[in-house]
């Protein structure tokens, strides 16, 4: 298997030490091919960003764009964005949020990338939901869901999934500690929905 594969099955896997290595071993390699450097700087961003290291995962995003720029590849350079927009939101800076999310999805639009698409909708949403903007929320993540569905991407469905269950938990308990066990009935019946649909892809 490829090291950079391997590398991205075990950090899909949470196994982020044995990850590691085989990153640093690519970046430090000397004939290693400027694509293979971008693909390891991308999976750095996200190992960087899974261990909470917020600003080196940004770091790593930033060399990321600068390289897929360089190179005219597009799709990484929107998945650089969504990277350093996703560890941005962690910190609480929501210009470069609003940037880097907008700037992912308009590019992953123009190659027609719908799971690039899916990933910076998703991106979005999170940031609406820290906003308090539960409608935009739902209005993103159903966006995302299409888009992951239309390309049949069962990873960024179910993230989507994930967290669409999410905000509709959020509003279903609000509406039940109020009392209001009317309204929290049908937001219950569509959580449960959502649950299945996203254990079907999970």
């Amino acid at each position: 298997m490829d090291p950079l594969d391997h590398a991205s099955e075990l950090l899909r896997a949470g196994q982020r030490d044995a990850c590691r290595p085989l990153l640093e071993a690519c970046l430090a390699d000397a004939e290693a091919s400027d694509a293979d450097r971008l693909r390891a700087t991308l999976l750095r961003a996200s190992l960087h960003g899974d261990d909470g290291e917020m600003q080196a995962a940004i770091a790593a995003a930033d060399r990321a764009v600068s390289m897929a720029r360089w190179l005219g590849d597009g799709a990484a350079e929107a998945e650089a964005l969504c990277l350093r927009a996703s560890n941005a939101l962690r910190l609480g800076l929501v210009r470069d949020v609003v940037e880097d999310s907008a700037a992912a999805l308009a590019l992953a639009r123009a190659l027609g990338h719908g799971r690039l698409q899916a990933n910076a909708l998703r991106v979005m949403s999170n940031l609406a939901l820290r906003q308090g903007d539960e409608d935009e929320v739902r209005r993103l993540l159903e966006q995302s869901l299409a888009c992951a569905r239309e390309v049949r991407d069962d990873e960024s469905e179910f993230w989507a999934l994930n967290n669409l269950s999410n905000l509709i938990g959020i509003q279903a308990a609000r509406h039940a500690d109020g009392g209001d066990r009317d309204a929290a009935r049908p937001l219950v019946a569509e959580l449960v929905q959502v649950v299945e649909q996203a254990l079907q892809v999970a």
